[in-house]
C-alpha cells in the first residue's frame, strides 16, 4: 500500500523505474521471440508461409482489440482510481470477466464466420483457414485484456510482466513446434490460442458484480477505437498489403514489420508503466506533473528506441547469408522508411493515452478513430501507387499525423494549450465538465 501512496503524492523514480526494468525486460523477451519466429518461419517453411502467418496475425490482433471491446482501458483507470479499496478491486475483476467474456465471445465467434470471407479478400485459403484457427484465441484475448488492465492500474507491473513474457514463450515454442512438424503452414498461427491459454491460466476472476459490469461496459464501449489504434496501428499496413499483393510480397514486408513492431513496444512498455500514474495527476489536475512525466516519458522513449534501432540496422545485414541478401536488403529498405515515423511518434506515444486517464474515453476514442481512418485511406492510397514502400511511407506518414493529432486533442481537451509537455499556469482541464461524449 506505501508503494501505492507514494503515487499520489508524487511518482517515486525508483518504483517508476522497476516498473519499467520488469517490462522492457518483457518487451526484450517479447523483441527477440518474434525476431526469432520471423526466422524461424522463413528458414523453415519459406516466405509464403511468413506471408500467410503475418496477415494472420495483423487480423487477429485487430479483431482482438475489438473483441477487448476497450474494457481493459475501464480497468486499468478505475484500478488505479480504487487500489486503496480491496473490496471494490476485486469487485471490479468481477465485472470485468464477466464483461469481457460476452463481447469476446461474440466477435470471436464473428471472425469464425467470416473466415472464408477473409480468405476470398485475400485470395488466400491459408489466410482464412488461419483467421478460424486463431478464433478461439481471440475469444481468451479479450478476456485476459481486461484482467491484466487491472493489473496495470493497481501498479502490480511484475506479474503484468511476467504474464507477457510467458504468452511470448508459449507463442514462440508452439510455432516450433509445429513448424518442425507436417502440419500446414496455415497452423503455426495456433500459437497465439496457446499463448492466450498460458496467461488465462495466471489470470482468473469469479461471480458478477452488476454495477461494475455496466460501469466497464460503457466505459470501454467509448474506449473502443483508442484500444484498437494502440494495439493494431502497426498492423494496419499489413492488412491493407495483403488485399493488394501476393503473400510472398506480403511476407517480405511483415519480415521489416517485425522489427519495426518490436521498436515501437518500447514506448508502449514507457507507457504502459506511467498510465497509472498519469491517472493520478490529471485526477487532481496537477498539468505541470503531467507535462514532466510526459518530457520524461518522451525522451526515455527516443533514447531507447535511437538504440534499439541502431542495434537492429547494424545486426539486420549480418542475416543475409542464412535469409538470402535479396530478403534481408528488401526489408531494410522498407524498415529504414518505418524508423523515421518511428523515431519521431516515440516521444509522443507514452502520452497518448492522456484523455482516457484523465476520464475522456469518448474523447479518446474520436481522436484514434481519426488516427486510423487517416492510417487507411493513406495506405489504401500509397500502396496502389508503390506496393510495399507506400505501405512504409504510409505507416510513417501516418505516425506524424498522430503526434500532431495528440498535441491538438490535449491542448483542446486538457487545458495543455502551449503543447503537450509544456502546461500553463491556470490552465482548465475538460474533466472538470466530464466527458462530453457521456459518462457511467
Amino acid at each position: 500500500m506505501n508503494r501505492l501512496r507514494g503515487t499520489i503524492d508524487g511518482p517515486r523514480h525508483d518504483a517508476l523505474a522497476a516498473d519499467a526494468s520488469w517490462n522492457l525486460g518483457a518487451f526484450a523477451l517479447m523483441a527477440i521471440t518474434g525476431v526469432a519466429i520471423s526466422f524461424f518461419v522463413v528458414t523453415e517453411r519459406g516466405g509464403e508461409a511468413l506471408g500467410v502467418f503475418s496477415q494472420v496475425y495483423a487480423i487477429y490482433i485487430v479483431v482482438a482489440q475489438v473483441a477487448a471491446l476497450g474494457i481493459h482501458d475501464s480497468t486499468q483507470k478505475h484500478a488505479a482510481e480504487h487500489s486503496e479499496d480491496p473490496i471494490e478491486v476485486r469487485r471490479l475483476c468481477r465485472g470485468a470477466c464477466a464483461s469481457a467474456f460476452v463481447t469476446a465471445a461474440l466477435v470471436a465467434t464473428g471472425l469464425g464466420l467470416a473466415s472464408r470471407f477473409v480468405g476470398l479478400a485475400t485470395d488466400s485459403s491459408a489466410v482464412g483457414r488461419g483467421v478460424l484457427v486463431v478464433a478461439p484465441g481471440v475469444w481468451l484475448f479479450g478476456m485476459n485484456k481486461a484482467l491484466l488492465g487491472v493489473l496495470n492500474g493497481l501498479r502490480r507491473m511484475r506479474t503484468f510482466a511476467l504474464a507477457q513474457a510467458a504468452r511470448a514463450v508459449t507463442i514462440f515454442a508452439t510455432v516450433v513446434g509445429i513448424g518442425l512438424s507436417s502440419l500446414p503452414d496455415w497452423t503455426l498461427v495456433a500459437a497465439f490460442v496457446a499463448g492466450e491459454l498460458v496467461v488465462s491460466c495466471g489470470v482468473t476472476a469469479a461471480l458478477w458484480p452488476a454495477r461494475w459490469c455496466r460501469r466497464h461496459l460503457w466505459f470501454g464501449v467509448r474506449a473502443l477505437p483508442a484500444g484498437l489504434l494502440a494495439e493494431s496501428f502497426v498492423r494496419i499496413d499489413v492488412i491493407v498489403l495483403g488485399v493488394f499483393v501476393s503473400d510472398v510480397e506480403v511476407g517480405t514486408y511483415g519480415f521489416a514489420a517485425f522489427f519495426a513492431e518490436g521498436l515501437i513496444q518500447i514506448p508502449v512498455v514507457v507507457r504502459t508503466v506511467v498510465n497509472p500514474v498519469f491517472v493520478r495527476l490529471l485526477a487532481r489536475r496537477d498539468h505541470a506533473a503531467v507535462a514532466r512525466l510526459s518530457r520524461r516519458a518522451g525522451a526515455a522513449s527516443v533514447a531507447m528506441v535511437g538504440l534499439g534501432a541502431a542495434v537492429v540496422l547494424t545486426l539486420l545485414p549480418l542475416l543475409g547469408p542464412r535469409l538470402g541478401v535479396g530478403l534481408v536488403t528488401a526489408a531494410g529498405e522498407l524498415l529504414g522508411i518505418l524508423l523515421v515515423g518511428i523515431g519521431f511518434y516515440a516521444a509522443f506515444l507514452p502520452s497518448d493515452c492522456l484523455l482516457l486517464q484523465a476520464g475522456l474515453p469518448g474523447r479518446q476514442s474520436a481522436l484514434m478513430a481519426v488516427n486510423v481512418l487517416v492510417s487507411v485511406l493513406l495506405n489504401a492510397l500509397l500502396i496502389g501507387a508503390y506496393g510495399a514502400r507506400g505501405a512504409a511511407l504510409a505507416t510513417a506518414l501516418a505516425y506524424g499525423w498522430s503526434a500532431l493529432a495528440l498535441t491538438l486533442a490535449t491542448a483542446r481537451w486538457l487545458g495543455m494549450t502551449r503543447t503537450l509537455f509544456i502546461a500553463p499556469p491556470g490552465a482548465k482541464s475538460a474533466v472538470d465538465h466530464g466527458d462530453a461524449l457521456g459518462s457511467p
